[in-house]
């Protein structure tokens, strides 16, 4: 005994209806509810949907199965794992999340307009100090005279004959023994469900219901953003007759600075250095995004290493909604040394005369037929990493470099090398 036998009623047959004589029943009711011919029916299309979304419930042997057994709510609890909008099949059915004869079916969502994006280009400098920036756009506004009606002195719209005021046309096809619904756009109306006779349009719209405005904008970009920040302006979208309205989004985007490179809160740049300054101590001015400049330098006596950092506290960017606490500015010190050019012999005198002398060979003859002179060529790592590329090519003259070997094989797990 079956618990609901709804679905079986819209078709006019029994539950225990054969799938041949449930196909059969299904394509005589789908002629004769076809809106086509029940065009003084308002309620056509609605009638022609119920009987082709239960069949496609009850053609499936799973999907019957669980109805007979379970009805609606057995239906419901597995509509997540029966694909996208079977949920949607059972609201329109049986009402959304009654089961059964239950209550109001699930309200409409009001529709809304597209929400509108706009790209600002910044400045590392605009995002420190922040700053106003002036946006002048071009939407589409209810028309004032016509109130979004698209007619004239007061008239409406008239209702598409053809679709009944609905925008969309069922087209059933059959394709052999099979016959299949197809949901479109109306080719009368456009899909608009509505016609306007060309005598009542109104003259500032002429019946587009909407016209275009040009509207001013002023974006405040506050100290502290971030690159790929959104500042979003609610209803500044375009408007439309039944419809909320979308926001205009405006997103900032960050410009490469010459100097600087942020990370949030902090910031680094690179100063160069010279050999002395590294020895010596260093004093340098940095001008500041915020147009201050700063003194920096390094205390007597402390040596500077090249690649080394340094970091200044409460110097870096502002923190979004409070301006008077920064993060940190971290400086990368490159030291400079001399060109060949300058190691003229009175400075080499003079570098040997205050440095530590250089490492001699110690405990090794030269003139030993086991001992070898070697020469040395600028390079970098690049060239050290690309080993493995050009290593692996070469092999592959040979061997299958395709081949999975285990660990053994190939002589072990690889080592790192530790500093000299």
């Amino acid at each position: 005994m079956v618990v609901d036998t709804k679905l079986y009623d819209l078709l006019g047959v029994s539950p225990d209806v054969s799938d041949r004589e449930l196909k059969k029943a299904f394509m005589q009711k789908a002629r004769q509810l076809h809106p086509d011919k029940n065009r003084d029916d308002p309620n056509a299309t609605e009638k022609f949907q119920q009987v082709n979304e239960a069949y496609e419930i009850l053609k499936d042997p799973q999907k019957r199965q669980i109805y007979d057994q379970a009805g609606v709510d057995g239906l419901r609890e597995g509509a997540g794992g029966m694909g996208g909008g079977f949920d949607d099949i059972l609201s329109h059915l049986f009402g959304g999340g009654f089961g059964f004869g239950g209550g109001a079916r699930r309200q409409q969502r009001r529709p809304r307009t597209q929400d509108i994006g706009h790209k600002i280009n910044v400045t590392l400098e605009d995002l420190y100090s922040g700053k106003e920036v002036t946006l002048r756009i071009n939407r589409d506004i209810i028309c004032p005279d016509c109130k979004g009606s698209g007619c004239a002195n007061g008239k409406s719209p008239k209702k598409c004959p053809d679709c009944g005021g609905r925008g969309q046309k069922v087209n059933v096809v059959k394709m052999g023994p099979m016959i299949t619904q197809q949901v479109g756009p109306c080719p009368t109306c456009r899909g608009a469900g509505e016609s306007i006779d060309p005598a009542d349009k109104c003259k500032k719209c002429k019946g587009k219901k909407v016209t275009e405005e040009k509207k001013t904008i002023v974006v405040h970009i506050e100290p502290g953003m971030e690159d790929g920040d959104k500042i979003p302006f609610q209803g500044c979208a375009d408007e439309a007759p039944g419809a909320d309205t979308g926001d205009l989004v405006v997103m900032l985007s960050l410009k490469k600075h010459d100097h600087f490179l942020r990370k949030h809160d902090d910031l680094l740049m690179m100063k160069r250095i010279s050999l002395s300054e590294a020895l010596l101590g260093t004093k340098f001015v940095l001008k500041h995004l915020d147009g201050r400049q700063l003194v920096v330098s390094t205390p007597p006596g402390q040596v500077v290493i090249p690649d080394s950092v340094k970091v200044i506290d409460r110097e870096g960017m502002p923190r979004r909604g409070n301006q008077f606490e920064k993060g940190r500015l971290f400086i990368k010190f490159n030291v400079e040394f001399p060109k060949p050019a300058q190691l003229t012999p009175e400075f080499k005198a003079a570098l040997a005369a205050c440095l530590p002398p250089p490492n001699e060979v110690a405990g090794v003859d030269l003139n030993d037929d086991n001992v070898y002179e070697v020469s040395m060529k600028e390079s970098d790592l690049k060239q050290f990493e690309n080993s493995k590329s050009t290593y692996r090519n070469r092999r592959g003259e040979a061997y299958d470099a395709g081949a999975d070997y285990d660990d053994d094989e190939r002589g072990g797990t690889s080592a790192s090398c530790q500093p000299m």
